[in-house]
């Protein structure tokens, strides 16, 4: 019985804890202003604001609380150039998030000027400001940004839209930071340093910044950016992020992982030039750090694109291309260890059609010390193999994609020999777009992993491989399909499959054709038996229970019902009737070459959109 008491008593007391978490309404009659909901919100409480535009410059005290918009392109918090839009000041942990908001139009927190010039104070941080003074033991000011559009906000000196100094575990998820400017110092979009701060942006976007510095700076604190973007960003140093040191301040970690930096400038003044210091990305830290899984492509910059310098930094699975150089020294990476201590580890990267003004090919990879750098299974275009490179083929490079091509150079180029885990990080074997890796037999080249089934040798079956081929002869409406195998139909048009005569057999070869409901994907590639190997899909007669395989025709004799009938090749169907609706199906046949000898064909992928 004691028991029991205590267990309802127990019960009783998390039920309180529970009734007493509110949610404060703004507008409305006892909150009309968002500053009124905060001050009245107790901790653990949730402060909904309704749509409209809410001209606040916002103070947040030392309680953790749910500041909740309608959404980013609804509520906005205007500063109205009178200063920040946020102001933080007081410790508050994780669990103080705000989310679902527009910060614009803010000026900035009135602070000391950068270290270590002393300037006064200078409004810093015009959308977001975060300052605990000089404390770097006690609580930090640790809150969470999510899905909050940060724009066209100015400070005087340090972050155009976001300045951290001595904060907390920060964190930024599925934010938008476009076009935020400084008037003449670091950080247009995010200034951060110093302390325990620790930044960590997860799916963030950084468009159209301007400014004197760097997009993203930071000194003598922690990074981890994962999944984000840097596009069209102007600046006359540093276009992406600068990430450097502070002495006794010495960052526990650095992860660049899965971000793209995309046509970034250097200029001077707005006015694109080259500036010999003039770069993308640079990481200068006495701490372990890693560039992995990162695109960088049409960045006009100065010296290098991208420089790294740490204890044992890495740079793994990274595509650089299409960038433009400024002078003959000009190299795409400049990688050197710290004091000598460690090597520099460049793997499974691609470097191609980087060049400096004038279009001569840019070295791509530069060691400041003999010794410290190594590279494995990297793609690398230098001036010294023009004649003999063979460039990986991109997709559709002048839209900004960077995948490999099926059949393209790198496919399978990189290699996990002697890969080493980074330590004290995870080592997600993913790419760019999260996509497990490996696919196949070894990892790709490149920050993308080949992941569509039209990378699978399968794909192209194995007619005539003895003599010139591998052979199309099955063809929708006339066509083999596209680089993915894919002839997309457009809905109400009527379609033909065809088989052809195999150029490496005499007579008229018998033949069955199987399809799937769906497109193939990788984990359905099957070794199929009697010598006749891989197959995209595994064909009905080994499978005849599953609804989504059929066989079109077959004139081998009986297996599973066929479709429609066929005579030995060459053979075309009747004309499917139009579809008017949107389907896809995946067809791939088995052929005699020779008596008693058969093979996959190629596989098509069939789609009516």
């Amino acid at each position: 019985m004691r028991f029991l008491m205590g267990f309802l008593v127990f019960l009783l007391a998390a039920n309180c804890v529970c009734w007493s978490q509110a949610t404060l309404n703004v507008p409305s009659a006892s909150y009309p202003t968002i500053q009124s909901a905060i001050n009245a919100a107790a901790q653990g409480d949730r402060v909904l604001v309704g749509a409209g535009t809410f001209v606040e410059n916002l103070v947040f005290p030392s309680k953790d609380f749910h500041l909740l918009g309608a959404g980013p392109n609804q509520t906005v918090i205007d500063g109205n150039l009178t200063g920040s839009c946020l102001q933080f000041t007081q410790p508050v942990s994780n669990a103080m998030v705000v989310e679902g908001f527009k910060l614009t139009n803010g000026l900035g927190t009135p602070t000391n000027g950068p270290s270590p010039v002393p300037g006064g104070l200078v409004p810093s941080g015009g959308a977001i400001f975060i300052s605990i003074g000089g404390n770097t033991v006690g609580p930090q000011i640790s809150p969470i940004f999510k899905n909050c559009v940060i724009a066209q906000n100015v400070s005087s000196v340090q972050g155009g839209g976001v300045f951290i100094r001595f904060g907390g575990n920060v964190v930024f998820e599925d934010c938008l930071f476009d076009g935020n400017q400084t008037a003449g110092g670091h950080g247009a979009a995010v200034s951060g340093e110093f302390g325990k701060t620790a930044l960590i942006f997860k799916g963030c976007t950084f468009v159209n910044h301007s400014g004197s510095g760097e997009t993203v700076f930071l000194r003598g604190c922690s990074l981890r950016a994962v999944g984000c973007r840097f596009e069209n960003n102007t600046a006359a140093n540093r276009s992406g992020i600068s990430y450097t040191d502070a002495g006794a301040n010495m960052p526990p970690f650095c992860e660049i992982r899965g971000c793209s930096f995309i046509g970034n400038i250097n200029s001077s003044l707005g006015v694109p030039t080259f500036l010999t210091n003039g770069i993308v990305l640079s990481v200068d830290i006495q701490a372990p750090a890693i560039i992995e899984n990162c695109l960088f492509a049409r960045n006009v910059a100065g010296t290098f694109v991208a420089g790294f310098l740490g204890i044992t930094p890495s740079v793994r699975n990274c595509t650089f291309a299409d960038n433009q150089l400024s002078s003959n020294m000009a190299v795409v990476l400049a990688v050197s260890t710290y004091l000598f201590m460690g090597t520099t580890r460049v793997e499974n990267c691609i470097f191609a059609g980087n060049v400096v003004t004038g279009g001569i090919i840019s070295p791509p990879v530069v060691s400041s010390y003999p010794l410290n750098y190594t590279e494995i299974g990297s793609i690398i275009e230098d001036p010294t193999n023009v004649a003999t490179f063979v460039a990986p083929d991109f997709i559709d490079p002048l839209n900004n994609d960077y995948h490999l091509k099926p059949g393209s150079v790198g496919i399978d180029g990189g290699t996990w020999a002697g890969l080493v885990p980074y330590p004290g990080l995870p080592d997600d074997a993913v790419d760019l777009d999260g996509n497990p890796r490996v696919r196949m037999t070894e990892v790709d080249a490149g920050c993308y992993e080949a992941q569509h089934v039209a990378y699978h040798p399968a794909m192209n079956g194995r007619v005539g491989e003895t003599s010139g081929g591998p052979f199309d002869v099955l063809q929708v409406n006339g066509s083999a399909g596209d680089i993915f195998r894919t002839v997309t139909v457009p809905l109400g048009t009527a379609s033909t499959l065809t088989m052809l005569q195999p150029s490496n057999v005499a007579n008229p070869a018998s033949f069955a054709i199987f399809g799937m409901v769906g497109e193939a994907q990788f984990e359905l590639v099957t070794t199929v038996p009697l010598g006749i190997g891989e197959m995209i899909f595994p064909p009905c007669p080994l499978l005849p229970f599953i609804p989504d395989l059929f066989t079109l025709t077959n004139n081998f004799g009986p297996s599973c019902a066929q479709v429609v009938g066929s005579t030995p090749t060459p053979w075309t169907s009747i004309q499917f009737p139009p579809i008017g609706f949107p389907i896809t199906l995946t067809f791939q046949g088995i052929i005699e070459e020779s008596p008693g000898v058969y093979v996959p064909t190629n596989g098509v992928i069939y789609r009516a959109e």
